[in-house]
């Protein structure tokens, strides 16, 4: 491009990335008449950034402005895009930056178009930026022990079934794409995505929307920009504090005042991982916060990312989402991750990794929640019966699990099966368990289930135990003493107060698995989590 013309193009944008006041390049056209061998110097630079694209006669796909303009024109419109003003001097070396990104974008374009790649870039808001300018607001820094207070992955998922394929965000477990911004933020962000995920999924409610500002204003200082903060650290504070939603609290991109809610979600657990083979344990269960190199984030835009090392620090917090076999052929299976930059950045906020081959540095630093509860509470009432969150285990009918598309689903088969008195139900896939006894819950992610309580089979749902009827109702008052039994499931409460001297009336908390002795005549009430019954041998 003729130098006149770069010069040309600066002054018919000077108006537009300038910032206003007295700084305006009119004020200044004077003093400007002399340019300072610094301005010269960078001028001579977007010069040779912008010859070494002449090449290349238009720009790869899928460039955000879509055919080849100018320099000048790009930059202009790219400012006009990401609201971006600057200084009259500040401007040029912003041009001169994002000259030499649209050259080096093309000649990496050139190549996926060879298939050299596996992954596109284009323009984004970062692109008059250096790395070293763009890694400085990244902000991830897991500091301290990361295992304190936290379960190993072989441990927690010893036994995790292995799929295919896992994608949460297809399952609508997880809240919408968020930006950081400027901030140093991705730690806070990575929290919330994996905790909000967390209590869809151990709840069956919609995934809340949690604050990254509590976050930020609550733990590390400066937290914004510089500082950061890491994924265990964070897990292990909403654990013990709980999080307000950011309705209460929203993201205003600088650090604050540290305050807080009665209205507070929470996980009771954390696992932790340090592999690719922890991290698929851990997706398998839901989405997990990890740390990698973002090196190469700045101007993704698709594809798979397969460039072998990158993986000598961990400077950003992102969300693992799942895996999937779609890569483009470059790998069997590729990891989805989900950023924090917002919808436009990648494909819609996400990106994709190829597996097993520790690109970026994945795998290596992983943490996610687990349990996790919302003050919106889990159980719901159906014609039925209730439904709450919790597995429970044994008394499977024959030739189970079913197959069913929601809990709902699962609870109506349930109900007109004369067989079944309880149900589970895996809300992370698609399994159904009806049971014939009514075993107790057991705090579980990914399950919900309950009795039937729906009147049927005598009118209250009663049916034969070893001693006598089990009735789907309540009988408070009369206990034996002060501290109920444990039992497994209603069968089991009634047999330990068959086998009980003074024992003649049992009562069962179908919803935990306290079980209370009582004597003499004691009437019954209704009750949702309650099954009980009079001794008869």
């Amino acid at each position: 491009m003729p130098f006149n013309t770069l010069l040309a193009g600066r002054f018919i944008t000077a108006r537009m990335c300038l910032s206003s006041g007295k700084e305006t390049f009119a004020y200044k056209s004077r003093t400007r008449r002399v340019v300072s061998l610094s301005v010269l110097a960078l001028l001579i630079a977007v010069v040779a950034a912008l010859s070494s694209v002449e090449p290349l006669s238009v720009h790869p796909e899928p460039l955000y402005l879509g055919s080849r303009k100018n320099i000048s024109e790009e930059f202009r419109e790219f400012c006009h895009k990401f609201n971006k003003t600057y200084s009259a001097v500040e401007y040029v070396k912003r041009q001169a930056i994002y000259a030499k990104k649209v050259a080096s974008i093309a000649l990496h374009n050139a190549k996926y178009k060879l298939k050299e790649k596996g992954w596109k870039q284009d323009i984004n808001q970062f692109a008059d930026e250096t790395l070293e300018e763009f890694l400085g607001h990244l902000g991830y820094h897991n500091r301290g022990n990361t295992s304190e207070g936290s379960v190993p992955a072989s441990v927690a998922f010893s036994k995790t079934k292995r799929f295919d394929s896992v994608d949460w965000n297809a399952r609508g477990k997880l809240g919408r794409v968020k930006n950081q911004g400027r901030c140093g933020s991705c730690w806070a962000f990575g929290t919330t995505g994996t905790v909000e995920a967390c209590v869809s999924i151990s709840t069956g409610l919609a995934a809340p929307s949690l604050s990254e500002q509590q976050l930020q204003d609550c733990m590390f200082s400066r937290t914004c920009s510089p500082g950061g903060g890491g994924g265990a650290d964070a897990i292990e504070w909403v654990k013990n504090n709980g999080i307000v939603s950011d309705a209460e609290i929203p993201y205003t991109e600088s650090d604050g005042q540290c305050h807080g809610s009665d209205r507070r979600w929470r996980p009771s657990g954390r696992v932790h991982g340090s592999s690719e083979d922890d991290l698929l344990r851990m997706v398998g269960a839901g989405p997990v916060l990890i740390g990698l190199n973002a090196d190469l984030l700045q101007t993704y835009s698709g594809g798979v990312i397969d460039d072998a090392g990158h993986d000598k620090s961990r400077n950003h917090a992102v969300i693992v989402t799942g895996w999937t076999t779609d890569c483009a052929g470059r790998s069997d299976r590729c990891w989805i991750l989900r950023n924090s930059w917002g919808e436009w950045w990648g494909e819609k906020g996400f990106f994709r990794v190829v597996m097993g081959q520790r690109v970026i540095g994945l795998g290596d630093d992983s943490d996610m929640p687990t349990g996790c509860t919302s003050p919106d509470g889990a159980s719901r009432q159906t014609e039925y019966g209730p439904i709450e969150m919790g597995d429970r285990w044994g008394g499977d009918l024959p030739n189970q699990p079913l197959q069913a598309g929601s809990a709902e689903e699962c609870q109506s088969s349930c109900f007109y099966n004369d067989q079944c008195n309880s149900w589970a139900y895996n809300t992370c896939g698609r399994e159904c368990w009806l049971k014939g006894s009514t075993p107790g819950a057991v705090p579980a992610n990914c399950r919900a289930g309950g009795i039937i309580t729906a009147q049927r089979r005598g009118g209250n749902g009663a049916r034969q135990g070893q001693y006598g009827p089990i009735e789907i109702l309540d009988r408070p008052g009369k206990d034996m003493d002060g501290n109920p039994r444990i039992a497994n499931s209603a069968e089991d409460c009634q047999s330990q107060c068959a086998r009980t001297k003074g024992c003649n009336v049992w009562a069962f908390d179908t919803c935990g698995s306290f079980c209370w002795f009582k004597w003499g005549d004691v009437p019954t009430t209704s009750h949702n989590c309650r099954a009980s019954g009079v001794i008869r041998k």
